[in-house]
């Protein structure tokens, strides 16, 4: 007489697509539960009594539900988007800068007097970045480097008055970022004392404020953050093709999807309980984010019958 059989455990759920050439099958890695909900749409033929008489079924639902942890691209893109994946990641840089970056200007002496225009001479203009605010003694408010050279700067508006050769030209803090030639998009930058945001602005920053150039990498700051001794953190998005994978999700017709087998599979006290379906479509992707808790990818299938009719198979040992 046959043991009785009975099934224990999550098991390993694979799928491999099925309307693209060559399929990789993805294993839903680190599985915690996976739900089959099968319902008929009946309708009853009801006299006078309180039971139907006859019974009619209908259209068939199965509702698939899977929860697993594994993180991976490739999965995602097989079951949901449909696109490519690429080498590579959209890294994220939260607060630059471990305890604070300090602040630092950069005074240079003019070597010849400028009596109007906006370019001013240097013997050397070592330290010095487009972007960057500079104050000086009748130098207009707002101003800032344009373009220069190895002996003179350019600055974005004319000198408000004559500045004198051996005037003090003072360039306002900068700071370039760890991954400055992929930057992608800023991200905030925050005192590294207070916790307060400091204000974004296109150009010419003050007190409590910054610009950035997102060609370079670069952040400016002002003097006035420096004299006062404010150390910033910054974050910031690039793009990394080294390792990692990435995918882009684009706007598709209604109506597109990817399609992919299923295959579900268990073991338990010798028996194996396999079910597999022969046409599936994903319907929710569910990926929370919690405090002192793991992430995991919450699936829901809806099967659907293939070409020639077939929507899934089950098989025990029992």
């Amino acid at each position: 007489m046959a043991l009785e059989q009975y099934n224990f455990g999550a098991g390993t759920l694979t799928a491999v697509r099925t309307d693209i050439a060559v399929p990789q099958p993805r294993v839903l890695g680190t599985l915690q539960d996976i739900s089959v909900k099968m319902k008929f749409k009946a309708t009853g033929l009801y006299g006078q009594y309180q039971d139907p008489v006859a019974v009619g079924r209908g259209s068939r639902t199965i509702d698939l539900g899977a929860k697993f942890a594994k993180i991976q691209a490739a999965a995602l893109n097989d079951l949901f988007v449909g696109g490519t994946t690429t080498t590579g990641e959209a890294v994220q840089v939260i607060n630059e800068g471990g305890t604070g970056i300090t602040l630092t200007t950069v005074t240079l002496n003019t070597n010849a007097v400028t009596n109007t225009g906006a370019t001013l001479p240097f013997a050397s203009t070592t330290g010095v970045v487009i972007g960057q605010s500079v104050t000086g003694t009748n130098i207009a408010a707002n101003s800032y480097v344009v373009s220069f050279t190895g002996t003179s700067v350019t600055l974005n508006q004319a000198i408000s008055g004559t500045v004198a050769s051996g005037a003090a030209i003072v360039f306002g803090p900068t700071y370039v970022v760890a991954n400055p030639s992929s930057f992608q998009q800023d991200l905030g930058v925050f005192n590294a004392l207070t916790g307060a945001q400091l204000t974004y602005v296109a150009s010419a920053p003050a007190a409590g404020q910054y610009s950035v150039n997102t060609s370079t990498g670069a952040y400016f700051f002002s003097a006035a953050d420096a004299a006062s001794g404010v150390t910033v953190l910054v974050s910031y998005r690039y793009n990394q093709t080294v390792s990692g994978s990435r995918i882009t999700a684009y706007n598709q017709l209604m109506g597109s999807a990817t399609f992919y087998q299923l295959n579900l599979t268990n073991q338990f006290g010798g028996n194996g309980l396999n079910l597999f379906f022969y046409k599936t479509v994903s319907t929710d992707w569910n990926f929370d984010f919690k405090n002192e808790d793991f992430t995991v990818n919450d699936v829901s299938f809806m099967p659907m019958a293939d070409p020639i009719g077939r929507v899934f198979d089950w098989s025990t040992n029992q």
